[in-house]
């Protein structure tokens, strides 16, 4: 081979351009990544403050990071009851050390654009032998409006999806090669992508053992992918299955059985050693879980379920087309993007017809991953199916359901309250799952394992492109789907804008006092976001209050009479938690309370030292402000109309003597 083409330098190529369409597609964080970060005040100022934090307690406090006493004071916050994401905390220590948590996170954001599309590549190519395979497949996989919405939101751990294709390369070469270190790799990255998401992890063990079982049931030659030259050496055979293939008793059903044989071996040793990588971050996780119950109410699960339609919709991101797409069908743009394309449906298709094994068990995969997906009950658009029925049979149905979801279910409901008045829904096999799998009912958004619909389409649409390149015998082909692809995937600029990186007024004011005084926010409704939290890395002082996926259970128990404030109740436990400083947003306040304000002036030993008002932190949007409010996204993402206080609203300090 010449060294024009040498693997590295062709390598060098996939990951130059992978950087070059990652800084294009999130235009316009390129121009300012020491100071911005993309999509609204949200999620993404949660995983800042914890780039911060991880910082901050090793280098600075020398205590654990996955324990924040200055957090839901004075009780503390056990990082594991969120994600803690250390793949992604990890990865950009050191850049937080050097340059501060806001290049960090773009820069792990964007690592993670070019990294998928390079994983992507790798399985691709080894899947069809073909390169060009491998860079449709990458690019498909990495800049899918999937990822792209998902980084809107801010869901760092999400993000994380460059392990997966690397999983599954090597699970394949573990199966053609039967050698043990391919499924050490194997293991290595499934542990990497449990530390980036505890859904991917959850959701890989699923996939990876499913892969397996077709990709063996499906393959007259287990060791070998039918259809197209292999990047991959041949199948290693061990001495005991040449000597049966060397007997009488050889054949293919004591080679499969062989096979089965090494290959459930090799799955083991994937798991143990995913499971060694798993144990910093598992360890504090079911140590805080044990104590702690996390589950979720049925209706309200039932909420995060895709629709069919959610994967065939064109892209609500795009800029010449998005604005009537919003117009039309409205998503949640944060969990129900999850269009995966009409160029790669198409080029799926031809890849499917090629009759590959391995690419087929990927289609089996994404159909499987389709179905769960669809969640607990079947929905159109973003409302469930209800099907009118006589009352009979409507209580009937709910009779049943109530006796297999509360009575037979391993994770039991309090009680079946689906459907409506004279209407039944449409159960969906996800919904068996929540009930009767262990640790199931932990997760919520079931439009996340559309996530694994990409990735076969993305196998599927490589070896299609394959196709077409040989059948026409011109490169050119796979440079114009390529560019096909980004354009009907392109939300540039970005379509959910970015937020600005900077201290509030009050964040400023609260800096220049003395001492460690505990500062508490109300409405509490306001502090369930990131920015709120990332404050506290502004002003440094300790906050009554927090954000994540749970809160401490001692914190809700203890903090129930904050619901009456400013009664004199609630002060008088702000009193015994050591509070000193107590900020209100006064528009947001005044939607639950219009009176709260004139109270809390005439209550004794309160006083009034201080009033401001928000920076608008957040610009660029062109898509949140088409969409009609959903229940579905919470107060904190409501941008405009009556929620704009959330982001930018008028503050009152008390101090309480």
């Amino acid at each position: 081979m010449s060294p024009r083409y040498a693997p590295g330098k062709i390598n060098a190529g996939i990951l130059s351009l992978g950087l070059l369409l990652s800084l294009i597609m999130t235009y316009p964080l390129v121009l300012h990544p020491g100071s911005i970060i993309l999509g609204p005040p949200g999620d993404n100022f949660e995983y800042l403050y914890k780039m911060w934090w991880f910082k901050e307690a090793l280098l600075v406090k020398g205590i654990s990071p996955f324990f924040n006493p200055g957090v839901f004071a004075p009780f503390g916050y056990p990082l594991a009851l969120s994600e803690t994401t250390l793949a992604n905390m990890l990865t950009g220590f050191p850049l937080t050390i050097l340059f501060g948590e806001v290049i960090s996170y773009n820069a792990v954001i964007v690592a993670s654009f070019v990294l998928s599309l390079f994983a992507g590549y790798l399985l691709g190519y080894a899947i069809s032998g073909r390169r060009a395979a491998g860079l449709v497949t990458g690019i498909v996989f990495a800049f899918a409006p999937y990822r792209l919405a998902h980084l809107g939101a801010g869901h760092l751990p999400l993000m994380g999806t460059q392990w997966i294709p690397l999983t599954f390369f090597y699970l394949e070469r573990m199966m053609r090669r039967q050698r043990f270190r391919n499924a050490a790799m194997g293991g290595l990255f499934l542990g990497l992508t449990g530390l980036s998401s505890w859904y991917y992890a959850y959701m890989m063990g699923i996939f990876v053992l499913m892969y397996v079982v077709l990709r063996g049931l499906r393959s007259k030659c287990p060791g070998r992918t039918r259809g197209v030259p292999s990047p991959l050496p041949p199948p290693y055979i061990s001495g005991l299955a040449q000597r049966f293939a060397a007997s009488p008793l050889r054949g293919r059903l004591w080679r499969k059985r062989t096979f089965a044989v090494q290959w459930g071996i090799g799955l083991a040793w994937l798991f143990v050693v995913a499971g060694i990588v798993l144990l910093p971050a598992l360890v504090p996780l079911l140590r805080t879980t044990g104590r702690q119950a996390i589950p979720y109410p049925l209706r309200y699960v039932d909420q995060w379920s895709a629709s069919p339609l959610d994967f065939v919709v064109p892209n609500i991101m795009h800029p010449l087309w998005g604005a009537v797409v919003a117009g039309l069908y409205p998503q949640n743009v944060f969990e129900n993007v999850l269009f995966v394309g009409w160029i790669p449906l198409a080029l799926a298709w031809v890849g499917w017809r090629q009759r590959n094994v391995a690419a087929r068990a990927f289609g089996w995969l994404a159909v499987g991953a389709f179905v769960l997906a669809l969640g607990t009950t079947l929905h159109v658009g973003r409302h469930p199916v209800q099907i009118p029925v006589p009352s009979e049979v409507q209580f009937a149905f709910e009779r049943g359901m109530s006796w297999l979801s509360t009575k037979l279910a391993l994770n039991p409901v309090s009680r079946w309250d689906m459907g409506g008045s004279g209407t039944i829904v449409v159960p969906m096999p996800t919904l068996l799952l929540y009930l009767f799998m262990p640790f199931f009912s932990a997760m919520r958004v079931w439009t996340r394992f559309g996530l694994f619909v990409l990735l076969g389409v993305a196998v599927l649409s490589g070896v299609g492109a394959a196709y077409l390149a040989d059948r026409w015998r011109n490169g050119l082909v796979v440079a114009l789907l390529c560019a096909g692809i980004i354009v009907e995937f392109a939300p540039m600029p970005y379509a959910l804008g970015y937020a600005r990186v900077q201290p509030q007024p009050v964040d400023t004011w609260l800096a220049k006092q003395p001492g460690q005084g505990l500062v508490i926010q109300f409405p509490l409704d306001r502090t369930w976001a990131g920015y709120p939290l990332y404050e506290a890395r502004w002003h440094g002082k300790p906050v009554a209050y927090g954000y994540g996926t749970f809160v401490p259970h001692k914190y809700q128990e203890a903090a129930a009479p904050l619901e009456t404030f400013p009664s004199r109740s609630a002060l008088a436990l702000l009193r015994r938690w050591g509070v000193q400083y107590i900020v209100i947003a006064q528009d947001s306040l005044a939607k639950a309370n219009p009176d709260a304000v004139e109270t809390l002036n005439h209550m004794p030993g309160v006083q009034l030292i201080w009033a401001g008002t928000d920076r608008n932190l957040y610009a660029g949007d062109r898509l949140l402000r088409l969409l009609p409010v959903s229940p579905l996204v919470p107060p904190s993402e409501f941008l405009y109309g009556d929620e704009q206080s959330f982001l930018q609203d008028n503050l009152l300090i008390y101090e309480i003597k």
